[in-house]
């Protein structure tokens, strides 16, 4: 789920239990892992009380995440 607040864009990641890490997600998203946790008010790597999480993203992220240029300028041509 991609969301906009205004000041920043983010994706709300629901964590799977059991198999998923701080680094694993920081991975999937390409985003650092340090940004993870400032957008999540915490410390450390332990994700395990969390349900989901907010991960900070820019435009080009999201339309690689896609894989379309579509759902953001409303047509179906891919990035030059």
């Amino acid at each position: 789920m991609f969301k906009e607040d205004g000041s920043a864009s983010y994706v709300i990641h629901k964590i799977n239990h059991g198999n998923e890490t701080l680094e694993g997600i920081s991975i999937r998203y390409n985003v650092r892992k340090d940004l993870i946790q400032r957008a999540n008010e915490f410390s450390g790597d332990e994700i395990f009380m969390f349900k989901e999480l907010i991960i900070p993203y820019s435009v080009i992220l999201v339309m690689l995440i896609s894989n379309s240029w579509y759902d953001l300028q409303g047509s179906d041509s891919t990035p030059d």
